[in-house]
């Protein structure tokens, strides 16, 4: 790819760039989404040395990538538009052999986010990056089977949660998709799911009044560990703790309704805890046998992580804990 890097670095210095130099890079980006493709046999959870070797030759080919998309914008973005239209209706057809492909075109339109200024993108849905981004996240990707193009298309929708702000007729596919891919049991993506849901929240936080009945009816479950399957680690329980913290304190949801939600949340969280303190009070003997056969772990696990979660979620709606 020497070559490559030498030949782009050399259109900097033109300006406007040639229409035959475009028509080159036309054919150089073609070339770049072939080879950051994914083998379809990638081993994601123990890489070899050679997959290894790779990952660090798809760095190299991103940065010759977002060196195309300065001197070029109009072209890079028409280029990744139209291989997103084909590969969506690919999706919508029921395809998931074409997770390498669409995976390496998403990952493309997330590391335009380093080179495009946002801002603009946020002027209109009608074209440009604007336009590739209404494609995107009014799409069904996020509910593509496979763990690598839900994770890109999370981190996409992290990255321009500015352009969601302003087109907030988008957010009910993508927040359905972050739900999709914390509650799905079959994900290994859940982890990374749980942070990006926290980041996009805070920054939607506003805007999120109107989608809390959707977005509890999912969430309250996966709090109250009513969905068995949705085994998460503690860390990503509180990030989530604090998400719905965060849709609890919006302005755009009524004090009222957020108080409601709220007791469905920490009632039934109180009410174990009582239980356990009532395994101790229940006589004098029985809370010495229970004492003895609890171990300092079941405690944390009954108390100590219930108390943790809740102020996690009191982080979020600020507004209700200083008003109650």
């Amino acid at each position: 790819m020497e070559f490559v890097t030498i030949f782009v670095n050399s259109l900097k210095k033109l300006d406007p760039l040639p229409e035959f130099h475009l028509e080159q890079l036309s054919g150089v980006l073609s070339v770049l989404l072939r080879k950051l493709r994914y083998s379809s046999d990638f081993d994601f959870q123990n890489p070899l040395e050679s997959e290894e070797f790779w990952l660090e030759y798809r760095k190299e080919i991103l940065i010759i990538f977002k060196n195309i998309s300065r001197i070029a914008p109009d072209l890079t973005v028409s280029f990744v538009q139209d291989c997103m239209n084909g590969l969506i209706a690919g999706t919508t057809n029921g395809s998931q052999s074409n997770w390498p492909e669409i995976e390496a075109v998403l990952t493309m339109l997330y590391e335009l986010g380093e080179v495009s200024r946002v801002e603009d993108a946020c002027k209109s849905t009608d074209q440009g990056m604007g336009k590739l981004l209404s494609i995107v996240l009014s799409s069904n990707v996020a509910l593509h089977p496979h763990p690598c193009v839900q994770k890109i298309y999370l981190e996409i929708a992290n990255r321009y949660s500015q352009f969601l702000h302003k087109h907030s007729h988008l957010l009910p596919q993508v927040l359905m998709g972050f739900v999709q891919a914390v509650t799905n049991s079959g994900s290994s993506v859940k982890s990374r799911a749980c942070y990006l849901f926290l980041r996009v929240l805070k920054s939607l936080k506003p805007r999120l009044g109107p989608h809390a009945e959707a977005l509890m009816s999912s969430l309250v479950p996966v709090l109250l560990d009513n969905q068995q399957s949705v085994s998460l680690e503690h860390m990503d329980r509180l990030y989530l703790f604090e998400a719905t913290g965060n849709i609890l304190g919006s302005d755009s949801l009524s004090a009222e309704q957020a108080v409601v939600y709220l007791h469905q949340i920490v009632t039934p969280i109180l009410q174990r805890m009582n239980d356990v303190a009532m395994e101790f009070l229940t006589s004098a003997e029985q809370s010495v046998m229970v004492a003895n056969a609890m171990t300092s772990d079941d405690v944390w696990q009954r108390v100590g992580a219930p108390l943790e979660c809740l102020g996690w979620l009191s982080k979020g709606c600020t507004r209700l804990c200083s008003n109650e």
